[in-house]
Order: C-alpha cells, then structure tokens, then sequence
C-alpha cells in the first residue's frame, strides 16, 4: 500500500466534502445518511477503486465502523469484502480488521461468526487484542 497514488485533486476535492457531510451525519446520529453518504464516496473512487492512496481504506474501514456503532446491517457483507480488498486482505489475516469485522457482526447479531474470528485472534494474537471496549468479548473465546 506504500506505493499507492494519491487521488486526482478533482476526485480528492469530491471525497473531502463527502467526508465532511458524513462526518455531520455521524455526529447527528444519522447512521443510514453515514452509510449512504460512505457508498457515494466509494462510487467517486476512480477504477481500480483500491489502487488508491488512503482514501479507499479509510472509507471501507470507517464504513465497517460505522456499521458497529449503528446496527445498520443491512450492507455489512459488502462493506467487510471492501475493507479486505482496500487493505489487499484476501485471506482476512489483519488482526485489527478481524476484530473491527467481528464487532460488527457481533453488533448485528451474527454471534456465531463473530465469536468464529474473535476465537482466531485470540489464538494468533492472544488476549492482548482485547483491549477496552473489546474486552467484554474475550470470555466469548474462552
């Protein structure tokens, strides 16, 4: 990912204001215009769309997040498939997207699946992954 390009201005300039509505969405508590404004920011993204330079990872991951903290499901599997491409994940070993992954499934009541990667973490990373708000997931592996 180090060598990724920057956005074209014009498209890094379309991608800041969508960032800063979504930023007033998400402080306003309005999750579904957090999310419908996060896939207007990744259809702005240029072809390959994760052949950029931090933008699509920040969009993909922050989505997730934003998943978690909302309930809002619905587009769950979609936004996980772009986080893992934007990090160039294909085989989910990034501990950290694991955990932001498995919150959110956990948050949308999919325990089964999250517990499933809770558990790999916890055995390639140890207890150390759960940390503050993610401890109270760590009897959930044991």
């Amino acid at each position: 990912m180090d060598d990724l390009p920057p956005l074209p201005d014009d498209v890094d300039e379309q991608i800041g204001d969508l960032a800063e509505r979504t930023l007033a969405a998400r402080e306003a508590g309005n999750f579904a215009e957090v999310i419908r404004l996060s896939e207007e920011s990744w259809a702005v993204l240029p072809e390959p769309k994760v052949n950029w330079e931090f933008e699509p990872q920040a969009i993909a991951r922050g989505t997730v997040e934003d998943i978690a903290a909302s309930g809002l499901g619905a587009q769950l599997d979609v936004w996980v498939k772009r986080m893992y491409a934007a990090y160039f994940d294909p085989n989910h070993e990034d501990l950290l997207l694991n955990m932001l992954e498995a919150n959110a499934l956990f948050v949308n009541g999919r325990t089964d699946e999250a517990v499933t990667i809770f558990k790999k973490v916890h055995e390639v990373g140890g207890p150390a992954w759960f940390n503050g708000d993610d401890r109270k997931y760590l009897d959930l592996v044991k």
